[in-house]
């Protein structure tokens, strides 16, 4: 993740790393934090973990593609 400088505009790539790196976190905390009720609750839970792991890992790939 880059230092931010005045009037600089984040890249989408850089958009990207930062809504999968949120989706995981916030993922796993209501995975941790709450009991889920049905198994629907658990598996979208556990695949929104998975997806992110796997954008944020396609994003950095993407990024080393580019430097």
């Amino acid at each position: 993740m880059s230092r931010q400088v005045p009037g600089h505009k984040p890249s989408r790539l850089e958009r990207a790393e930062w809504f999968f790196t949120f989706l995981v976190f916030f993922a796993g905390f209501f995975f941790l934090a709450y009991e889920e009720k049905t198994d629907l609750q658990w598996y979208f839970r556990v695949g929104s973990i998975y997806a992110g792991v796997l954008g944020w890992m396609v994003v950095q790939v993407l990024k080393r593609r580019r430097s």
